[in-house]
This record gives C-alpha cells, structure tokens and sequence, in this order.
C-alpha cells in the first residue's frame, strides 16, 4: 500500500512542490523512503519478535502505520513529509516481518502455501482498488491519498481481536557453521538478482505516472484507471510462477521472469500511444506478478532451516534497498538519456543482462 497508493499522486505532488528546493529528487522519495527503513530494521525486526512476541508488535505497528501514514494531511512542508514517510516505514518493516512469520507460525508447509497462495492471489485486486482510488484522490486534493491511511485503525482493532499470540518456538542456532559454505556464493547470487529486480520493480511504480504524460495521457484518475487494470496482470504471473515450475529452477525461473520484467518496460519505452504502453505495462506486470514468488522459492531452496530466518531477512533487506535506490538511480540515469521513457529502455536492458548474467553465472540448486 506504501507505494501502491503513490503512483497516480506522484505527478501532482511534483506539480504541487514545483519550485521546492530538490522537490525532483525528494518528492519520489516520498515513494520510497519507507523501503530505506525496512533494509536497515527488517532483519532487527525479525529477531525482536523472537524475543517478545508476535501480537502485541504488530498490533503497535499496525497503529504507528495508521498515525505516520494520515499525519501528511496536516502539512505542506517536503521535508516533513519525508520524514513521516521514514516512520512509515519503521512500522511496514515490522508488519512486513511479523505478517510473513505468523504464516510460518500459524500452519504447516501445506497451509503456508495454501495461505500465501491466497495472497498473492487477493493482493493485485486489493492493490488494484489502492491505485483507482489514489487516482480520483490525487484530482480531489494534492495530499488526499494519504487519507487511504485510516483504514490502518480498524485493522489493527482486527488484530487484536483475531489473532492470538503462537506459541514459542524453540532457539534458533547461533553457530556459524550452520550455513554450507557451498551454499554462499548461490546466496550472493540470488540476493544481486533480488536488488536488480527490486530495482526494476519500482521503476514502473514511481515513474509510470511521468511515462503516462510522455504519450499524453495527463488526468491522474485516468492513468490510475489504466494501471489498476493493467495491474490484474500479476495474477497472470502468478499463476505462470506455477506453470513454468515445472521444468524450471528457481535460478532459471527468476532468469525468466527478469526477462519478462525487463521486456515488458522495453516496450513501455519504445511507446508512442496509449495503447502500445498498456501492451508494455500488461507484460511488465506478468514479470513483477512472477517477482517475490520466484526469488523467494530461491531462498527457500538454498537455505537451510536453521538459518531460513536470517536469509529471509537478508533477502527482504536486499528487496527494500533495491526499491530505495530505483528513483535515486533513475534520476541519475538522467544525465545519459533526458527522456523518460529511454531511460525505461536503458533500464528494460539491464535487466535483460542480468538476466543472461543469472544463466552463464548460476549452477543448478541443491535439491
């Protein structure tokens, strides 16, 4: 929801903070600066709750969401906002974190799949009705789509009352030798490709307000009315994340859904209508659907359940970083290639070459 209800407000912040000082390169950050605190807490949060609990952490978290994410309705100033986007984030790691670990804590294998099966099936409906209604917010009022945030109270008042505290699990091993030193490089591997994707995720995301008014599609609701839509392709990817499974390896998977991804905002660049970008952003979509489903099914496969815990914190602090630096690098790209929708073809290409890179570099998973 952090970044799902910025991408239509994104172009009427910018108008709204024209002549702010920096406001081209604060404004995106508004976007992604709650991705900055989930890289460097999401591992810290995951061993807190070890220590004190499931419940009471998320029911706190889920309340600081909702405070930290109205609060920009009281003011004007970037900075502030900013700022308040860096709370946001302290609690989305901690929800981030707790929500992941509950499905672990609640089922077994079978029923985590099932459940995460459900939410990643239910997520691009839920997102997509995020995006439709940023859209007629951001032409409401420049800040409008920050009141999406209430709905945070009533959730964690769902929390408490739902869900119970599971019960303790035992210690996790400290020993370093817990992790196969065979095992590293493959990790390395998959934690670049994680950063190159999240990269790439959040181009769409951040910029493709920007893309829209490229080809001349200028209403914020019309552009969130066409990328609600488009976004229903993730479920398409999702369910080709099961299909090409069956004879692909994480490693091989992820190289295919990289290209996807990349081909996808090739085509989004190359756009000169409408049309021709919806076509890019349905493909760009099926790729981003297949993402997180295909790195984590990587991580899954290469860690040992000893230390699945702190490798799932390391692959969602490489996610979030990635995620941060996208409109950071973006913008840099700028000094190559002035246009918008070239720098989606520089970046489509990048990810075209990493995903060569994951084929030549790669070897095939331990079973």
């Amino acid at each position: 929801m952090a970044v799902a209800s910025m991408t239509a407000s994104l172009p009427v912040m910018l108008d709204h903070f024209e002549g702010a000082p920096n406001a081209r390169l604060f404004v995106p950050l508004i976007v992604t600066a709650p991705a900055l605190m989930i890289a460097l807490l999401g591992t810290f949060a995951g061993r807190l709750v070890d220590k004190v609990g499931r419940r009471k952490p998320l029911i706190a978290a889920c309340l600081l969401y909702g405070v930290a994410g109205t609060m920009p309705l009281a003011f004007e100033s970037l900075v502030v906002i900013v700022i308040l986007r860096l709370v946001l984030g302290v609690a989305e790691a901690a929800l981030i974190t707790i929500s992941v670990t509950l499905i672990a804590d609640y089922w077994d294998e079978r029923g985590r799949r099932f459940w995460l099966t459900v939410q990643g099936v239910s997520a691009p409906f839920l997102s997509s009705a995020i995006i439709a209604m940023s859209g007629y917010l951001a032409a409401w009022m420049w800040n409008g789509v920050f009141s999406l945030y209430f709905i945070a109270f009533p959730l964690a008042l769902a929390c408490w009352l739902a869900l119970p505290e599971p019960e303790r699990a035992a210690p996790i091993e400290t020993a370093e030798s817990v992790t196969p030193p065979a095992i590293l490089p493959l990790m390395a591997l998959m934690l670049f490709a994680t950063v190159v994707t999240a990269i790439l995720f959040y181009v769409w995301i951040v910029q493709g307000g920007l893309a829209f008014r490229a080809v001349g599609v200028m209403s914020p609701a019309r552009q969130g009315e066409i990328f609600a839509l488009a976004h229903l392709a993730v479920i398409g990817g999702s369910l080709l994340f099961a299909l090409s499974g069956r004879w692909l390896d994480p490693r091989r998977q992820s190289a295919f859904m990289l290209s996807i991804m990349a081909s996808g905002m090739v085509v989004i660049g190359l756009a000169h209508n409408e049309a021709t970008m919806i076509a890019g952003l349905v493909i760009e979509q099926v790729g981003a659907g297949m993402s997180v489903l295909c790195l984590m099914a990587w991580a899954f496969r290469l860690l040992p359940e000893t230390v699945r815990g702190a490798g799932t914190g390391a692959f969602a602090a490489c996610f979030f970083a990635g995620q941060f630096v996208s409109p950071l690098l973006f913008a840099g790209s700028g000094f190559l290639l002035e246009g918008v929708l070239d720098r989606f073809v520089l970046f489509g290409a990048m990810g075209l070459g990493c995903a060569g890179l994951l084929l030549l570099a790669g070897r095939p998973n331990p079973s």
